[in-house]
């Protein structure tokens, strides 16, 4: 698996996706974030790093992640359809924990209430729903990866 910072073309198709994913909860999360569909774009090309995943040299998806207080944001994950279901999304997790232990706690990410998969797939990796104050229909999911303090990894 390799990654690699996502081209113009590569990052404006992911958001377009990131939109369509968000679907009729799009204005409810707009809302919660107090911004347009623009200023999202804006700050979705201007906030942490958007990178392109490959295997083999053929695109898989793209992940929207941003290191902040010692937690490590992941804004956007999208598996193209045709790789999903073939371990890439846990391979991304591990490497994610890896390559982000000594320098983050935990990994975090919001999860539309209605995405059924992708829930029982982050659950499956190690994510636990947590409380937190976040759009309506929307489920905010944590993984710790270093434990505060220790230097143990969990």
């Amino acid at each position: 698996m390799e990654y690699r910072a996502a081209g113009l073309t590569e990052r404006a198709e992911f958001f377009e996706a990131i939109v369509e994913q968000l679907g009729a909860d799009a204005d409810e999360a707009l809302r919660f974030l107090g911004m347009s569909l623009e200023e999202l774009r804006e700050a979705y090309m201007a906030v942490g790093e958007v990178r392109s995943v490959l295997v083999e040299g053929r695109p898989v998806g793209n992940l929207w992640l941003e290191l902040r207080d010692r937690t490590l944001h992941v804004h956007g994950f999208i598996l193209e359809p045709a790789s999903r279901g073939q371990g890439f999304g846990t391979r991304i997790v591990d490497d994610l924990r890896r390559e982000f232990e000594m320098r983050a706690e935990a990994i975090e990410v919001g999860v539309q209430a209605s995405n059924t998969d992708a829930l029982r797939f982050y659950e499956r990796v190690g994510f636990h729903l947590i409380e937190g104050e976040t759009a309506r229909g929307f489920l905010i999911l944590r993984m710790l990866i270093r434990r505060s303090g220790r230097g143990a990894t969990g």
